[in-house]
């Protein structure tokens, strides 16, 4: 039993290393004295060994029987086998994912369709909170069915996590501004066609908040917004279409406390109070020319805007700065409780950008540092707001002022949005307005 107990494998039981003890105490007297002391020392060592084991083990064993793959969390009628995926190539790269051109061929099917596959950065997802995080995404984008929002196809879990949804072949709405802004006199896109893209817009944000529960999306800026550019055959129009849904949160008419996906850290008070002492040159430029917009769309015989509706009071615990600086609501700067208002807040921010066919990014950010961004987001959280080109009819540009209202409170919902934007596309105020050039509040 002695040789037993030496042998004895770390995982040996509890009664075996203690059974062990009252064998050796039966020893003969001729070799007690050699083998006691072995004899205590081994059934020691042996029960450490076993107590450090279980300890490593044990959580091993918890964390084995409450692990989900993706598959187990999203329903495996919403994953797709990689072997149907075929890269073509490499489209676009962000922060967060990859972006590739892929071929998708359902199992059984004798056609394959191209869609857009988004690959998550590996170290996105290290975790079992991580993988949790992006299943919620794709549960969200599996429930989401309309005309200005991207389908989505299914997920693939292989060498990663990859989203795969519809193919849009005119890239986002960022690079069609940036195309204007650079076509040298040249038009990239009509003022006619910016608020017929702004009214798709309205019309997925609409849908997201019409939704039980409702969906924020909380990340909305026009990179993700994505375009199809249909053939002059087809009318030429630019579908529209809401994308990216990693910072989207559905929401209950309870109060309660959501966790922040990502967050920015910084001193809100402090950049205020710095940024109020001036911004740059460019700011009095804008100051000036926002006057002179005021006075002359006062004067002009404009189209009073609607009485909005009584806007919801409701707001929920959800803080922290989530999104973008440049589209960023005061209330979410300031790391305050917001409602689908700060979705209103950055709906404003895009049509400002649409409409005057201008990034306001080149505006702020002159060295391209994020201080830059901060210190524009504390701004607006002040209460600057970039001034209002004149071409554009007041019918127009108050929505952007609404929408941008420092009082979330004061903002439309985006149903009363959509009304406004219907009536203004059908005045048709913006025909005969478009001329050479820029039509940006700076030139």
């Amino acid at each position: 039993m002695l040789q037993t107990v030496e042998e004895a494998s770390p995982f040996a039981r509890l009664s075996d290393v203690c059974n062990s003890k009252d064998d050796a105490s039966r020893v003969s007297d001729d070799s007690k004295d050699a083998a006691s002391a072995e004899v205590a020392a081994v059934p020691r060592t042996s029960l450490e060994n076993w107590c450090r084991a279980s300890k490593a083990i044990m959580p091993t064993v918890a964390v084995s029987r409450s692990f989900k793959t993706l598959r187990d969390m999203v329903g495996p009628e919403a994953c797709i086998d990689p072997s149907c995926i075929t890269k073509i190539k490499h489209l676009a790269e962000g922060g967060f994912a990859t972006v590739e051109l892929c071929w998708y061929q359902p199992p059984g099917s004798p056609t394959r369709v191209q869609v857009a596959v988004k690959r998550l950065k590996k170290e996105l997802y290290g975790s079992a909170d991580d993988t949790k995080l992006f299943a919620q995404e794709v549960n969200l984008m599996r429930k989401l069915r309309h005309r200005n929002i991207v389908d989505f196809i299914g997920v693939v879990e292989g060498d990663g996590y990859a989203i795969v949804q519809e193919l849009m072949t005119g890239g986002n709405m960022k690079q069609l501004v940036w195309k204007h802004m650079m076509a040298n006199g040249g038009t990239a896109y009509t003022l006619a066609e910016g608020l017929d893209i702004c009214l798709q817009m309205a019309r997925g944000l609409k849908y997201l908040h019409s939704c039980q529960p409702m969906v924020i999306h909380r990340d909305l800026k026009l990179e993700n917004v994505l375009l199809n550019v249909h053939s002059k055959s087809k009318g030429g129009r630019f579908e529209v279409k809401l994308a990216d849904f990693g910072l989207s949160k559905c929401v209950e008419e309870t109060r309660q406390t959501l966790t922040m996906r990502r967050s920015v850290s910084s001193n809100a008070s402090r950049l205020e109070e710095r940024s109020s002492s001036g911004f740059c040159e460019l700011d009095s430029m804008w100051s000036k020319k926002a006057e002179v917009s005021s006075s002359m769309n006062s004067r002009r015989a404009g189209v009073k805007a609607p009485k909005q509706a009584p806007a919801r009071d409701r707001v929920f615990e959800l803080t922290g700065r989530t999104g973008s600086l440049m589209y960023m609501s005061p209330e979410v700067f300031r790391e305050q409780p917001y409602s689908e208002k700060a979705d209103v807040f950055s709906f404003g921010v895009m049509m400002y950008e649409v409409m005057h066919r201008y990034i306001m990014l080149s505006a702020v950010s002159v060295n391209g540092t994020y201080e830059e961004l901060e210190q524009y987001a504390a701004r607006v959280a002040a209460g600057y707001r970039p001034p209002l080109h004149s071409n554009i009819p007041v019918s127009i540009t108050s929505i952007i002022q609404d929408c941008m209202s420092a009082d979330p409170l004061s903002r439309p919902t985006m149903e009363a949005v959509v009304s406004r934007l219907e009536a203004a596309a059908a005045a048709a105020e913006l025909e005969g307005l478009d001329k050479p050039g820029c039509s940006c509040a700076i030139c």
